[in-house]
Order: structure tokens, then sequence, then C-alpha cells
């Protein structure tokens, strides 16, 4: 006798999220330690983002190298499971009229990701790029490091040290 034709549970059908794949978060120094002491990333209401507070994503691993008007130079990069994060939050397409590329940039319509760790796959540092934010003076960066514990200036080792000391999976970058 020949086999069954074997169907697809219900609830297995329901809980396929959205298939998205990577997306990347870049930030500064500081704006890294403030989400990881945290352990939330917090949307905003901006010009992009006018009727409801969102979260920028991209898909674009070397956003980095590119020429962008953000009001931080990318140093550290949340490398974020889509996939996991859109059977959580609403991710819609989206242009962002303040770079010039076509860029493929994603949104995540929410006030803020919550336990916002469990959706990290790695963190990606630019090592030419760390510590010298266009947005913080080297007091202020200082004074945020030993807030959460840490001592004197975070140079670069320090740093990944403390990623790592977290569980996080840390690769390096070269502009």
């Amino acid at each position: 006798m020949g086999g069954f034709l074997e169907f697809p549970k219900l609830t297995d059908l329901l809980n396929e999220g959205k298939q998205v794949g990577l997306l990347y978060h870049w930030t500064d120094l500081v704006g890294s330690l403030n989400i990881i002491s945290q352990d939330f990333l917090k949307g905003y209401l901006t010009d992009t983002f006018k009727e409801q507070p969102a979260i920028s994503f991209t898909r674009d691993k070397n956003f980095y190298k590119g020429k962008n008007k953000l009001a931080t130079k990318p140093e550290i990069c949340f490398v974020v499971d889509g996939d996991k994060l859109s059977n959580h939050y609403k991710i819609q397409p989206f242009q962002d009229p303040k770079i010039k590329k076509d860029e493929m940039e994603e949104k995540v319509l929410t006030k803020g990701i919550e336990n916002f760790s469990q959706y990290v796959v790695k963190i990606l540092v630019v090592k030419n790029r760390f510590g010298k934010s266009n947005t913080y003076s080297p007091d202020q960066i200082e004074d945020k490091w030993k807030l959460i514990g840490g001592e004197g200036y975070p140079n670069y080792e320090k740093y990944i040290e403390w990623l790592t000391s977290k569980g996080f999976n840390v690769e390096s970058l070269l502009k």
C-alpha cells in the first residue's frame, strides 16, 4: 500500500515568519554601550519616521564605507537575525531620503526592541574608526565607559574583550 501524503501542521504554517535574512544596525561607540548595557534598542520619531517610532536597519554590510549624511560615523554594527526579529516586530522596507545611493533599508516599527541581544548574531567593529566619534567628546565616551564598569578610556582591545565577556561574537573590519 502506498504512503500517505503528509500535510504541514497549521501551527507550523502560522509560525513561519517573514523571510528577512541578516539586517545591520550601525551606530557609534556610545550608542553601542547604551544598547548593550540596557539590552534595548530604542525607536525614534524622526523626519523619516513621522507617524510612528521606528528603528532603521540596512541590508548592506558595507554601509559604513559609503558617503552618507548620518549624524554619526558608523563605528559599530549589530548584525541581527531578521527572520527571528520579524516574528516579534513589524518590519517594512523604506528608502531614507538622506542616503543617495539605492540602498536596501528596513524599518522596524516599534518604540524599542526589548532583549535586543537575543536577535544579535554578531557585532562588527570598524577598527580604524573606533572611538573617533564625531558626536561625543572623549570625556563623554570615557564617562559612559565608566558607568558600565570600564576603567580608563575604552580602547579597541578593552571593548572587544568586554563584548566577548558578554557572550557576543565579534568581527573586526578595516575601512
